[in-house]
């Protein structure tokens, strides 16, 4: 990963971390994924309200979902009002990121998936595992399971929703079917002698 920076984080850090820290109450749940993300018509998403309750800024969460690989999806916390980026986000599936900051020892720079992304003092977005992401047995639960995942991000998002429960997320629409693609190779093992 380059390095990615936010002047407004950098130049109102304590802003940027009673917005992380604090408590957050997201506003729906089942999160249903029933939009396509206009840039990119293989995922689809939704985003829905969160209220901070401390800042009085609107927030915003939004989850993608690859339709083709549902273990590839991400969670974005948004606050519009001071930044352009997430200011907050999980990525469950992707690249592997490099952390190129000098304060981290060269062996801790690089992060694979699933990783969050979170910004530091300087401003600069880091990518960062969980003791759960560094857990491969829990890892693998994650991927398996987007409603696993999303409990994961609540409690390091510290959000959830007003009765303190965490969302429900509904990768495919009602009216759609829900097909298991792999790219398994169909004449693998097969002689032709």
């Amino acid at each position: 990963m380059g390095r990615k920076t936010s002047q407004p984080v950098k130049d109102d850090f304590e802003f940027y971390s009673n917005l992380c820290l604090g408590d957050k109450i997201l506003t729906v749940s089942p999160v249903e994924l029933d939009e396509f993300k206009e840039n990119h018509k293989g995922t689809r998403t939704k985003s829905t309200k969160v209220l901070h309750k401390i800042i009085p800024h609107d927030l915003n969460f939004i989850v993608e979902s690859n339709i083709s690989n549902h273990k590839d999806y991400k969670f974005k916390l948004f606050c519009l009002n001071r930044y352009n980026h997430p200011f907050f986000r999980f990525d469950s599936d992707g690249l592997t990121h490099k952390n190129n900051d000098p304060n981290i020892p060269l062996a801790e720079q690089s992060i694979t998936t699933p990783h969050f992304h979170k910004y530091n003092q300087e401003g600069h977005e880091t990518a960062f595992k969980t003791e759960t992401l560094l857990n491969p047995g829990d890892t693998k639960a994650l991927l398996e399971d987007i409603n696993l995942g999303v409990v994961h991000f609540c409690i390091v998002a510290n959000l959830v929703l007003s009765n303190s429960e965490y969302p429900q997320i509904v990768q495919t629409p009602t009216n759609e079917l829900q097909l298991i693609i792999n790219n398994d190779d169909p004449m693998r093992n097969i002689s032709f002698d």
